[in-house]
């Protein structure tokens, strides 16, 4: 008996619309769901198979609802940081700077999963006096931009600044909101905190004032911890979860060694799909 498998997709659509991630979905793989606990008390092997195909099936759509949530909620976080720093500028009262730094670092103590909060202003678009602040550190550098990254990384919560968020090739976390104005859940990528290089991805939303980007807010998740939660679950018995970035890189994976690896051991077929949001089926030959 072949052991079915199946890859479900997190389409951008099935997300509510404070949740919709643009740029990078997020998707789902429950792979190596084992037939033999589906095939006691059947009369046929076709009716083994079937039986086989649609638990994984339905097991991938459970642990699908289960990932969904929890990216969901930690999301929803963001936009609703986002949100209110959105609406503060946009009537014409900006946080003050220490404001950002208490909300940035509450956030960050209220989400466990996160290792680190930030906001991040245009020149001179938070309230006009980046000039007052330059080369003040932690939270400034010499342009006196607002860039305070609230980070757990050294084991306790520290403020640094954020680096590279001009420069090219560096700085997705910053150019996509810029560049789409849409909330984004990142492709994985290092990043260095507190002196050492973290696997993270980020969700990010940008901040608009009447349509023009002003800066944009978000949070990093660091894959180690994102994958030890997620490879935990067993949908079925000899099931596992991985979790999958829209280009086919792991964000989740049980082997630690794979984390913001191209998912190579997969199919092309199947990478397809997963590049197109779409659900995929297949069965491995083994067992």
């Amino acid at each position: 008996m072949s052991p079915a498998s199946s890859l479900l997709t997190l389409r951008p659509g099935a997300w509510s619309l404070t949740t919709k991630l643009a740029t990078a979905a997020v998707l789902l793989c429950v792979v190596c769901v084992s037939a033999t606990s589906v095939v006691v008390g059947l009369n046929s092997s076709r009716q083994a198979h079937d039986a086989a195909r649609a638990q994984a099936e339905e097991a991938a759509k459970v642990a699908a609802s289960q990932v969904g949530g929890e990216l969901g909620r930690s999301f929803s976080a963001v936009l609703a940081f986002s949100s209110l720093l959105e609406g503060q500028r946009a009537e014409g009262h900006p946080p003050s700077r220490d404001q950002l730094d208490d909300m940035a670092r509450h956030l960050l103590q209220q989400r466990a999963d996160f290792i680190g909060t930030y906001s991040i202003w245009e020149p001179n678009a938070l309230d006009g006096k980046d000039a007052e602040h330059a080369g003040k550190a932690p939270a400034h550098d010499a342009t006196g931009r607002y860039i305070a990254y609230w980070n757990r990384a050294g084991g306790s919560i520290a403020v640094e600044p954020l680096v590279d968020y001009e420069k090219a090739g560096a700085n997705a976390w910053y150019d996509i909101p810029r560049r789409t104005l849409t909330p984004a859940l990142l492709e994985p990528y290092v990043y260095t905190v507190a002196g050492r290089d973290v696997l993270m991805t980020t969700m990010v939303a940008p901040l608009l004032v009447a349509g023009r980007f002003v800066g944009a807010a978000g949070a990093d998740l660091p894959l180690a911890g994102l994958s030890e939660r997620l490879s935990s679950l067993e949908p079925v018995p000899g099931g596992r979860v991985q979790l999958l970035s829209n280009g086919g890189v792991y964000l989740a994976h049980r082997d630690a060694q794979r984390l913001g690896k191209a998912a190579d051991d997969l199919s092309a077929q199947a990478l397809d799909k997963v590049r197109l949001g779409e659900s995929y089926r297949w069965e491995d030959g083994q067992g």
